[in-house]
């Protein structure tokens, strides 16, 4: 089928552009739809959370002033409590000296056949060890190797620790080295 526009070109052009403008409000009536729905939706979601965040903040309130509430806060002041004590602890742990090595050391030192009876250590760090000897020669091995060990000084044995022969009671009194 043959299809004649007989119209002049003026109008043919007012056509075209009455066909751009209706095009151009169809897309623009469309994308103005989309941001008032948009807008809408959002307003929505807001007045949605400003309901929950009243809400919450009410609940937060009331079980502020429940005893739950008292208790968390009561919690809380012991758990600050708590923690500043531990923090004291751990202070007085890092001044505290160790002497399980100096323990190890006199063990290691000792021969067979003698055997500790008694192991203080004063706050000044000296040193006093107590105990039995199958023999004297037990006591001399003792006491060399204590006066050998780089980490004590000062050692002082009694004349008794030599008297006898066999099963001595012996006694030192050192001090543990500065390099500790």
């Amino acid at each position: 089928m043959i299809s004649l526009n007989l119209l002049p070109p003026e109008e043919k052009a007012n056509l075209r552009l009455g066909n751009i403008r209706r095009i151009f409000l169809n897309y623009a009536l469309a994308l103005i739809s989309a941001l008032i729905f948009g807008v809408l939706i959002l307003a929505f979601i807001y007045f949605l959370l400003a309901v929950e965040s009243k809400n919450s903040e009410g609940n937060y309130f009331l079980i502020q002033q429940s005893s739950q509430g008292q208790s968390l806060k009561s919690q809380q002041d012991q758990i600050k409590k708590f923690n500043s004590e531990l923090l004291q602890i751990e202070i007085l742990q890092k001044k505290q000296p160790y002497y399980s090595l100096v323990i190890l050391e006199i063990a290691n030192l000792m021969p067979p056949g003698v055997r500790i009876e008694k192991l203080e250590i004063n706050e000044k760090n000296e040193i006093i060890v107590s105990g039995f000897a199958q023999n004297r020669e037990k006591v001399v091995l003792f006491k060399e190797g204590l006066e050998r060990s780089k980490n004590f000084k000062n050692i002082t044995s009694p004349l008794s620790n030599l008297v006898k022969q066999i099963d001595i009671y012996f006694y030192f009194k050192f001090e543990l080295a500065s390099n500790e």
